[in-house]
């Protein structure tokens, strides 16, 4: 870096587009209701343009890292910006569920590659060590103060003036993240960047026509489930469902026995303890997603907040989430992380439980929010943070250079997928509730119950098999 302030400006340039995309997650479900009263047919299902982004995060990211890999992060980052301000832009002129799903959809594209551009970059500018760790945990720590943003932003919208304004600050903000990484990349990461193609890898393009289409199938197949009529017994969802599970299998064939470069390489998961982590990070943001978005349901719904209450209330997840990020970077080198896990996946079970067990409207919501919401909040940002930070920190320590993107595409895929199809499965459990005659309370709360057995399978798993030492040096 040129000076200290460049070093900063880095930084922060990186640290905002998780701001970002947490935004563009968090407020959505505030802006929804609201955005759909607007088209024609406001009955439309809402679960698809909720999911979408996130599906396609997921789906795109493995082979958007190895294209990082191979040509380097930063022409995908500055691209990334750039074009994700133009669809936020474009998303605040939705008049139909088909363009919202595009815009939707391109807003995941962006955030593909600036997700791998930005961990590629933080992974060549600083080797393993402290600084390498408080960066990532830097990086982590906006996640929180992204979702708090967007969830005030969108509240304060509704509240005072147009939905519109939520995709509006989505758009200047990427713009100012272009601008302000343009300027402060350091020249050294840049030219790195441009020889990580000498590293020897190739784009597995039988992988990506087989794992991209089969996970969007799969979802769809899910999330259909419960919309159309005959639900899993209708052609539409059993044609999806098993295209979606066959072109995985063969996705699974291909990565294993067929592909000379696959994009999820079997080395990557020789690490200790790397594939139980994954498959409880699975399960961990599988809760993350469904208490992301019902909680904002049962404060709307139950609770009856209005969208500054509603904004208020989920202070503490920011907060607490901003601080356990930072600090939990600047302690990984000196605690063994896998009491922070176990930490984190008992926090994990503990927040959507306390929704669940939350007393019916007749109790004041002064004492529903203080003593089961807030609680909850504390408990979500402890699990959340806690396993996010430690994820990027384990993988970027663990792997070697030619493998950063990879290493944050992973951390990344976790949370997207997680989040995507736990959706899914909360319609369904919503839906089957609704089918039994239950109210809307109870529907709610068998889908936290859903979320917090989800979380419970997570922390067993990392009880069981997950073993992480500490983050001081190559593991």
């Amino acid at each position: 870096f040129r000076n200290r302030a460049f070093e900063i400006g880095f930084i922060i340039s990186m640290s905002l587009t998780q701001v970002v995309a947490e935004f563009l997650i968090s407020g959505f479900g505030v802006i929804l209701p609201y955005l759909v009263e607007e088209f024609p047919d406001p009955s439309v299902s809402q679960l698809w343009p909720t999911s979408v982004m996130t599906l396609v995060v997921a789906s795109l990211t493995l082979p958007c890292s190895r294209a990082v890999d191979m040509y380097g992060g930063y022409p995908f980052f500055l691209a990334g910006v750039l074009w994700l301000a133009l669809w936020a832009l474009l998303g605040g002129f939705a008049r139909s569920e088909v363009f919202l799903v595009v815009a939707r959809a391109m807003q995941g594209l962006a955030i593909t590659a600036i997700q791998c551009g930005a961990f590629q970059l933080i992974g060549t500018t600083y080797p393993p060590g402290r600084k390498r760790n408080v960066v990532l945990g830097l990086y982590g720590a906006c996640a929180p103060v992204g979702f708090f943003a967007g969830i005030g932003t969108s509240g304060l919208a509704v509240q005072f003036a147009s939905w519109n304004v939520y995709f509006y600050t989505a758009a200047g903000a990427s713009l100012f993240v272009a601008v302000l990484a343009y300027i402060t990349v350091p020249t050294t990461a840049v030219a790195r960047s441009s020889s990580a193609a000498e590293k020897g890898l190739s784009m597995d393009w039988l992988g990506t026509v087989t794992i991209t289409p089969g996970l969007f199938l799969l979802a769809y197949a899910m999330a259909a489930s419960s919309h159309v009529s005959g639900g899993w017994r209708s052609a539409e969802v059993l044609t999806t469902l098993l295209l979606g599970l066959a072109l995985l299998g063969l996705a699974l064939l291909v990565e294993l026995r067929i592909a000379a470069c696959p994009l999820l390489p079997a080395r990557f998961f020789r690490i200790r303890s790397t594939l139980p982590f994954c498959v409880a990070g699975l399960f961990f943001y599988a809760t993350f997603g469904t208490f992301l978005f019902y909680s904002t349901f049962y404060m709307r719904d139950i609770m009856h907040g209005s969208g500054l209450q509603t904004v208020l209330w989920y202070l503490p997840l920011a907060v607490g989430g901003f601080v356990v990020a930072a600090v939990g970077g600047s302690v990984l080198h000196a605690l063994p992380n896998t009491y922070l896990l176990w930490f984190s996946g008992a926090a994990w079970t503990l927040a959507p439980l306390l929704l669940a067990f939350a007393p019916a409207t007749s109790a004041p919501t002064r004492t529903i929010y203080w003593g089961f919401v807030f609680p909850a909040m504390i408990c979500a940002t402890l699990g959340l943070d806690l396993t996010y930070t430690i994820s990027t920190v384990f993988f970027s320590t663990t792997q070697p250079a030619r493998y950063q993107a990879l290493a944050g595409a992973v951390a990344s895929v976790l949370v997207n997928l997680g989040i995507s199809f736990s959706l899914a499965f909360a319609d369904i459990v919503e839906s089957v509730e609704k089918n039994r005659g239950k109210g809307l309370l109870e529907c709610y709360r068998a889908v936290f119950y859903y979320a917090g057995a989800s979380a419970y399978v997570g922390f067993v798993v990392c009880l069981l098999w997950v073993r992480i030492p500490k983050a001081d040096k190559d593991l």
